[in-house]
């Protein structure tokens, strides 16, 4: 009695000469002298027999099965037919192979390098699942379920990942069944979207955690320096001026504005999860302190003159609205040092 371990044997080898034969055919014997290709029906009898021993693997192949071609395990299956079949890896990598090519290879090789970039763009979605305890996990995704065939691997990939993987996996069908680049490319622009979603929902808990983190001491510090030291910060006062405690207290208002424009644009931001903590906390960081510089310059500009009217300069209210606008807006910096500039220019201009 032959065993089953036997048999897989023998179906392997029988496929892997069937792939043999085909690609033989299909390369060499298959191609008439003006360049264009015999159709099948024309072929010879073995190569029909090959081609039928290739569709019936394709049809008998399921989830956790190895794929006897590219040796690889198959834990998701997207599509296939009998001239092809697309799946996901034990990696979630997209796979494909065929019996019979598509017309036009140059359009599948163009979307194999578009679904490479996003293969790699969203690899971040693969990771160790979290302890329950673990703080950082508050900030994760929900996770794969316990019953999903992710258990196979030594990680768990969450459900976006498998979403986007399988958009990927349908724009390579389209393209095996003939469609051309805005008919798969369609489908790329959706995945391109899932994952920049995705790096937005993982990166802006931590994002909006740093940024706090100067917005706070901003506002926090000229408060806490007036009730410990008021002498010392009485005496600062009069020595700098008027304008330098109404710029300190402008400041954190230009810190606030920053982070509600951060906020309100963490997409356009482009945050990155690969970038890590630091990376997270040098972004927040280096806007806070581009709308604290904002604040502040914008707060002594109205003591300057350089904006605002004499009648408007001691309306606290206004002063601060426009320096929350100036942490706002990364337009006005630019702006008041601009004003700041013609104003310098000016004056030499007049006096030479």
């Amino acid at each position: 009695m032959v065993s089953t371990t036997e048999n897989s044997i023998s179906d392997q080898q029988l496929f892997t000469d069937a792939m043999a034969r085909i690609s033989a055919w299909r390369q060499i014997e298959g191609i008439k002298a003006d360049g264009s290709r015999v159709p099948l029906i024309e072929a010879p009898q073995e190569v029909k027999d090959a081609y039928l021993v290739a569709i019936r693997a394709i049809s008998k192949l399921k989830p956790d099965d190895t794929d006897p071609w590219m040796l690889g395990k198959i834990q998701l299956i997207i599509r296939k037919s009998t001239r092809y079949i697309i799946y996901l890896d034990q990696n979630f990598e997209i796979q494909w192979w065929w019996t019979s090519p598509p017309a036009d290879l140059d359009n599948l090789t163009l979307l194999q390098t578009h679904i490479t970039q996003i293969e790699t763009d969203s690899n971040f979605l693969m990771e160790k699942v979290g302890k329950p305890w673990q703080f950082p996990s508050f900030f994760r995704n929900t996770q794969a379920d316990a019953d999903s065939a992710t258990l196979s691997l030594p990680f768990q990939a969450s459900s976006e990942l498998i979403g986007i993987r399988a958009m990927l996996g349908e724009a390579a069908a389209i393209a095996m069944n003939g469609g051309k680049q805005e008919d798969w490319g369609r489908v790329i622009d959706e995945a391109r979207k899932q994952v920049t979603l995705a790096k937005d929902r993982r990166c802006r808990p931590w994002f909006i955690f740093w940024f706090l983190v100067p917005v706070i001491l901003a506002n926090f510090l000229p408060h806490f320096s007036l009730s410990c030291w008021p002498d010392v910060t009485t005496l600062c006062m009069q020595k700098w001026g008027q304008g330098h405690a109404h710029a300190m207290l402008a400041l954190g208002a230009g810190t606030i504005g920053a982070l509600v424009s951060a906020i309100s644009r963490t997409q356009q931001i482009g945050l990155d999860p690969r970038s890590g903590q630091l990376g997270l906390f040098t972004e927040a960081l280096s806007r806070a302190i581009l709308g604290a510089t904002a604040g502040a310059l914008t707060s002594l500009a109205i003591d300057g003159h350089l904006i605002l009217g004499q009648e408007l300069v001691n309306t606290p209210a206004l002063r601060f609205f426009l320096a929350f606008a100036a942490g706002f807006s990364e337009r006005v910096l630019p702006a008041l040092i601009g004003k700041a500039e013609t104003t310098i220019t000016g004056e030499v201009t007049k006096k030479s």
